[in-house]
């Protein structure tokens, strides 16, 4: 009797389907949408490449996105459909939240200083000069204002800055160069 040896493997199993056929559904799928209120479309070329009309300036940024988020997908170690329906889904929902955000009343939103510069007011012309120093005597105004009343200096304040303000400024400065 022969002796007969088993030999154990494990190996992933990719699917791989035929370019041509890959290319012809491809070029079935296009879609339109509008990127900072240019319409625009996407599909694929007849080399199977993605393709796109976007503004120049993002056309490269956008295809290396594209290109990244499908060398991650790639990664996942999950059906590439599942974790693209996925994507899709979570994309949709962020975009609705994005829509309903854009729908809340300005009152309601508030601002939060990030990456603050100083400013470099010799930089800038005598009239941006006078609307910056307006504003800043505005803002102590309202914040004293603001104390007085029984709140915090860090309490937010809303100013009003008109152009009267603005041009009593540049009066006062052009006064003080004669």
């Amino acid at each position: 009797m022969k002796k007969t040896e088993a030999k154990l493997s494990l190996a992933d199993v990719r699917v791989v389907y035929p370019k041509s056929i890959v290319k012809q559904i491809k070029a079935k799928y296009s879609f339109e949408f509008e990127f900072d209120g240019e319409k625009c479309r996407c599909w694929h070329d007849a080399q199977g490449r993605l393709a796109f009309t976007v503004p120049e300036d993002v056309g490269p940024e956008l295809a290396t996105l594209v290109d990244e988020i499908e060398r991650l997908i790639s990664d996942v170690d999950a059906s590439t459909a599942d974790v693209r329906k996925f994507l899709s889904k979570y994309m949709q929902m962020k975009v609705m939240i994005e829509g309903e955000l854009q729908q809340i009343p300005r009152s309601k939103i508030r601002y939060q200083v990030t990456n603050l510069k100083p400013l470099d007011m010799g930089s800038l012309s005598v009239e941006k000069q006078c609307v910056f120093e307006a504003l800043q005597e505005q803002a102590q105004k309202a914040h004293a204002l603001a104390v007085a009343k029984g709140g915090k200096p860090e309490d937010e304040v809303t100013v009003a800055l008109t152009m009267d303000m603005v041009k009593a400024k540049l009066e006062e400065k052009m006064r003080q160069k004669t």
